[in-house]
């Protein structure tokens, strides 16, 4: 994982005349960005969760590709989303499972505080989430016609899920202390867009 010199910008490290950024709503990127015009697209961890219509995700950033290109996606487990801590902090008891694993409304919550840990103003606590199955991620590239390269199921991700996950300095993931049971904390997998014959 390469990260950016703290004295440089976002545009500088990757070369001003090489990039450009582009502020759009991610079902309306098809209207600002070309058909058919990257290598590769990229997306991972906590995409997905804000977003209602996956197969409307899928099949815009599928159309932004060139035949040949590929999508790598990494993301918290489906499973994972799942459980529970009994209480914050609570590292002994057993992770429980508090909601379905087939949700099809909208969850709603208050958030007092962000997951960046930034407090939340009252009246801007509502957060709208929305659950996705390792189906529903398999079968939106299958319906964009696009060939699976790989599918990856992981116990270590960038952050901690829950208070009782610790950094393995090796890799610099959180992972479920020793002993817990081993679940699957994320995934990864790759598509690759076919060339027409």
């Amino acid at each position: 994982m390469q990260h950016l010199p703290r004295d440089k910008s976002l545009s500088t490290a990757t070369r001003e005349d090489r990039a450009s950024f582009v502020h759009a709503n991610v079902y309306d990127a098809g209207k600002v960005l070309d058909a058919e015009s990257f290598d590769v697209i990229y997306a991972s961890w906590g995409v997905t969760g804000w977003l209602p219509d996956l197969q409307g995700w899928a099949s815009t950033l599928c159309a932004l590709l060139k035949p040949g290109g590929r999508f790598y996606y990494a993301e918290g487990h489906p499973y994972a989303w799942t459980l529970e801590e009994p209480s914050h902090g609570d590292t002994e008891s057993a992770l429980t499972n508090q909601m379905s694993y087939w949700h099809e409304n909208a969850i709603i919550e208050d958030w007092p505080v962000s997951y960046t840990g930034v407090e939340i103003p009252e009246g801007t606590r509502k957060a709208v989430e929305f659950a996705h199955t390792l189906e529903d991620f398999f079968t939106v590239f299958l319906n964009e016609g696009m060939a699976l390269d790989f599918f990856h199921e992981h116990e270590g991700i960038p952050w901690a899920m829950y208070t009782r996950m610790a950094r393995n300095p090796e890799d610099e993931l959180f992972y479920l202390p020793a002993g817990h049971h081993r679940l699957p904390m994320g995934f990864s997998m790759q598509w690759t867009k076919p060339i027409a014959p």
